[in-house]
């Protein structure tokens, strides 16, 4: 039989192996990228702090979260959660180590509001100190009203990796929203009051009803309770496929579009940070161009807090920053930062902006 005669049968079944692209809708559902750090921090209420694209909800608990080389065989990062303090929620109280937020743009194949809507598979590989029934939460953040779909599921054995499929049948009563905003939230529910386990899960799509929204996960959580959560994979249809590999490079450009970090050592023969001129003799405006098209213009700037981790160079002269740099303003391609100096520079000269230590840099928030 000639190679071009041969079928699927012969050469393997490629969607079997997971060689298709493009299915999951997830970005960094391995938990490759963290550019704001891999290590131990303590949580914030919605805020992202280590792996790119994943944030933690909670209200009442205390909690760390890092990245850590802890993963099932054929992942090397997982992002861990570990309750500080025993949490035992008030009402209204909840732990929600793991949420991610899509666009609704992204979302448009899956049909929901006709009566051909799609259903989708979630897949992801878990871990906990605390054997337990929990529950993940899809919801359609519309602006026609909140609606959402829970399913249920079991960590079998503490300290275990185990893989879970849940799948989420489509809604042919809402749309979600086209454009660049959230539509669709991911939460993975670990502990809550009564105001949110009171009800009956929503098992199908509905209202959002706070009693019904996480119903049967633990009432409680002993201090040192852990969570790992990897190979997080949504997909078009009933059947969870083997997780979608993609490289650094590829999952790295796709989380930029959300957050940037620039991190610019000259001590580690890293590129300056951008060029720009003197705009008086004690200000220098630096354009910095974003790797890729950010989802909406950033607002603000992140630096390490301190001047002396900057300075900047021109003629010949190294001067260190009096103050940190701070925000100008900021397209969707490209960000003006202002690094100021003590006195020295001359109007229109020429500049490049860099980090003076290794922990100096510069960040870019578009996040949902």
């Amino acid at each position: 039989m000639s190679s071009k005669a041969r079928g699927l049968a012969d050469l393997g079944n490629a969607y079997s192996d997971g060689a298709l692209s493009n299915r999951n809708m997830i970005i960094n559902g391995g938990m490759q990228v963290a550019q704001r750090g891999t290590a131990s921090v303590s949580s914030v209420n919605a805020t992202y702090a280590t792996a790119d694209r994943w944030l933690m909800e909670l209200s009442g608990a205390t909690a760390t979260e890092e990245l850590v080389s802890d993963a099932p065989d054929g992942f090397r990062k997982s992002k861990k959660a570990v309750v500080t303090t025993a949490f035992s929620p008030s009402a209204s109280e909840y732990f929600i180590p793991y949420e991610y937020r899509i666009e609704g743009q992204d979302l448009q194949q899956l049909k929901f509001g006709v009566a051909a809507a799609l259903g989708i598979t979630l897949s992801f590989w878990i871990k906990s100190s605390k054997a337990a029934t929990y529950a993940v939460e899809l919801v359609n953040i519309n602006t026609a009203g909140t609606r959402s779909h829970s399913q249920a599921y079991s960590i079998d054995d503490a300290d275990t990796w185990e893989k879970k499929e849940l799948f989420f049948d489509g809604d042919t009563v809402r749309a979600f929203e086209d454009g660049n905003r959230t539509e669709l939230t991911l939460f993975w529910w670990m502990c809550a009051g009564t105001t949110f386990t009171s009800g009956a899960l929503n098992t199908s799509w509905g209202s959002q009803i706070p009693a019904n929204r996480a119903d049967g996960i633990p009432s409680s959580l002993a201090n040192n309770d852990e969570f790992s959560l990897t190979g997080v994979q949504l997909e078009l249809g009933d059947t969870a496929t083997p997780f979608e590999h993609r490289s650094y490079g590829d999952e790295l450009a796709r989380c930029q579009r959300y957050y940037y970090r620039a991190n610019a050592s000259m001590q580690n023969n890293n590129p300056a940070f951008g060029s720009g001129y003197f705009a008086s003799t004690t200000v220098a405006n630096l354009l910095i161009a974003f790797p890729v098209t950010m989802r909406v213009p950033p607002t603000a700037l992140e630096q390490s807090g301190s001047a002396g981790n900057y300075k900047i160079f021109y003629s010949g002269v190294a001067a260190n920053c009096s103050l940190v740099p701070y925000f100008e303003q900021a397209g969707c391609e490209a960000g003006r930062v202002s690094f100021p100096i003590s006195s020295g520079g001359t109007v229109g000269l020429g500049v490049q902006g860099v980090s003076n230590s290794t922990t100096g840099y510069l960040g870019w928030s578009a996040e949902l």
